[in-house]
């Protein structure tokens, strides 16, 4: 598996995946990554619900949102993780875990992910691969911090 370059070109390519994995942390806005790159695509309704305080990324929130034009994806899962955070082995592997159960759950069929900006992108990969191997298609996307040139669309107005 190699992970994609956060994009607007990436994330059209994402036609005929159901569901796609956004992360979003409480004391991160800008958002980065492709959370900024689907937020632009939504016309910054992703940020509204933050800035209202609808949903503000704590750990364990979880949103569902429909996709629609710009999004090729059926459903939007945006998962909060809290605060700034050192990601160890074990806290990767937890989390992957967590979310492959809700995902499974929800009866996701095929899947893109992005890896939250902080966490190892080689570890989170290793435990994707171990834990959604029961989906039929998975996308990974690696984070911006990791991804070289992946402008966010913000820096384009």
């Amino acid at each position: 598996m190699t992970p994609l370059t956060p994009s607007l070109q990436a994330l059209d390519s994402l036609s005929g995946i159901d569901s796609l994995c956004l992360w979003v942390r409480t004391d991160e806005r800008p958002m980065r990554g492709l959370a900024d790159f689907v937020d632009w695509r939504m016309c910054g309704y992703l940020s509204q619900l933050l800035k209202r305080a609808y949903f503000r990324g704590e750990a364990g929130e979880v949103l569902l949102l429909a996709g629609g034009e710009g999004i090729p994806c059926r459903r939007i899962f945006v998962l909060g993780l809290g605060g700034a955070r050192e990601w160890k082995r074990e806290a990767v592997e937890r989390q992957v875990k967590e979310t492959q159960k809700k995902l499974r759950l929800a009866g996701v069929s095929s899947l893109a992910m992005a890896t939250p900006e902080t966490a190892p992108e080689e570890l989170w990969q290793k435990a994707c691969e171990r834990h959604f191997s029961w989906v039929s298609t998975f996308i990974l996307f690696r984070p911006v911090n990791v991804a070289k040139g992946g402008e966010s669309p913000a820096g384009k107005r």
